[in-house]
Formats: structure tokens, sequence, C-alpha cells
């Protein structure tokens, strides 16, 4: 299995791994162990695919340990890499996250039982089968107040799905039309953040009903064969997700009848502009 998605620079990757034990030094840990995928991908550089749950390892000298799905192929920013059975028969497997670990696990055997252990207590679960004694530390504020800043890397990433969005606000203002169905403009600007990518999509944006505020997952449900009014008008929130960069831009509102909304509901006058989130990773 080959990795089709990009990946951030190494040198900088290697740059974070350093940033990051300086920030819980005072915690005195002798382990930090990610498993978030974004996590994962902030300090070795590889995207790997949602489905699957690679993990990482990193020890106060720096060595990065990385548990990656057997199959995979690719460059990261570590000091060696280990393999998990991600598939059995070609088939996913619902353990990922309990294989992962136990190969991260072992391939820390030859180091000295650690006591303070870093990780991310949103998602660190008993899988590892670590032994008893170990103070586990919560790390996750500090990676998250860490990936506030972003890299040139994380930069150029945010740079292409913000290309991606305008891409999708130009198609917007072409095919918006009386009698035109919320699945054909979805289908339309799916297709042109695709063209401007020059590939798939990590993720969609929201704000596809008409007459309705919110995505999919919100009140406002997903696009349906509805067709627009002469007089309806649809405010439109796109945030294409590349590379697990989510590029959200403000509100339009555009009348089927090619009319100006009134300013009273126009949420941002001066035209689509990229607010980039607080967090680099977004789903």
């Amino acid at each position: 299995m080959s990795s089709p998605l990009p990946q951030l620079d190494l040198a900088t990757c290697r740059s974070r791994q350093r940033r990051l034990l300086d920030a819980v030094s005072a915690h005195q840990l002798d382990l930090i162990v990610v498993t978030q995928i974004e996590h994962v991908q902030w300090l070795a550089g590889p995207r790997f695919l949602w489905y699957f749950q690679p993990s990482a390892a990193l020890t106060p000298d720096g060595r990065l340990q990385l548990v990656a799905p057997r199959k995979w192929q690719g460059d990261a920013a570590a000091d060696d890499v280990a393999r998990y059975d991600a598939q059995w028969h070609s088939t996913l497997r619902n353990d990922q996250r309990a294989a992962s670990l136990a190969v991260l696990r072992e391939s820390l055997a030859a180091l000295p039982m650690p006591r303070r252990v870093g990780v991310e207590y949103s998602s660190f679960g008993c899988h590892g089968n670590w032994p008893d004694g170990i103070e586990w530390v919560d790390i996750e504020p500090d990676l998250y107040r860490l990936r506030r800043r972003k890299d040139p890397d994380e930069l150029a990433c945010l740079r292409r799905a913000v290309a991606a969005t305008g891409a999708m606000y130009r198609r917007a203002r072409e095919i918006i039309r009386p009698g035109v169905s919320e699945l054909e403009v979805f289908n339309a600007l799916q297709t042109a953040a695709v063209l401007e990518l020059g590939e798939l999509l990590t993720g969609t944006g929201n704000d596809y009903q008409c007459g309705a505020r919110g995505g999919p997952l919100a009140q406002g449900g997903p696009p349906a064969s509805t067709a627009w009014t002469a007089t309806g008008f649809r405010v439109r929130q796109l945030a294409p997700t590349w590379c697990s960069c989510s590029a959200k831009c403000c509100a339009r509102h555009w009348p089927a009848n090619g009319a100006r909304a009134p300013r009273s509901e126009r949420r941002s006058p001066s035209g689509p502009r990229p607010c980039f989130p607080s967090l680099f990773y977004s789903f």
C-alpha cells in the first residue's frame, strides 16, 4: 500500500519533536506516546488514512519510534519504523489500536521501564497492555498549544486548501440559478476542489442545504434533490479539507435569482475570507 497523501517536511518534524520535549520538560517524563493520527503526522510527517491507527513514542533523548500499517511505504522523521497488521486477508481489523500499541510496546522493550509517560488523555486507553506502576501524564493541552504555531510546511498545506475553497466559490457563482438542485451544487463544488488540488479531498465542508443553516452534521442536513427557487437563498460556508487542513471561509449568501442578498442577511459583505482554525488539523 503506497501513501498517496502528502506529508509534512521531515526536518521540520524533527524541530517539532524537540519543541515538544522542551514544552513538557517540567513533567519529567520518561516517554511520550501519541496515538491520534493528527499528532503522529505532526511529529513524524506521514499522513495516514483515517481508518488506520498508527502510533509513535518519543524518548527524552529525541528518538522517535513510529508504528505504521504493515503495507505502508514512505519516509518519516523517525529513528525506527515498526509495523502492525492492519488487515487480515485483505480485510481491515477492528482492533487496530490494540494491535498498533502492542507493537509499540514490543519495540520499546529494550528501554528501561518508564515511570512517567505523557499521553493524550482523550484517546489513550488501556489497549497497550502496559505494565503496572506507570504514572500517566496528560500532555494533550501541550500538544494543542504547540500546534497553534504554524510552521512553513503547515502554512503551505493551508494555502493549498484555501485555493480549493476559492475554486469552489468561483464555481458556485457560475452554477447557482433557479432550478439547480442541492446535489448538483454539491457535486460541482467537490469537483472544482478536486481539480484544483489534483487529488481527492480528505474531508468536505458544510452548508449545502438551501434555506437552512448548518451542514450534514447540523440541523440543516445533507444536500438533497431539492431545487432552488427564484427567491430562495442559501448560506454557504465552505470548509474543504486537504491533507487534514480545513480551510473554512466566511459564509456567503446567494439568492438563486442572482440578486444580492440584503445587507442584514450578509455575514461577509466583502466576500469570502479564509478563517484559519486555531488548530491546524480538523475534520
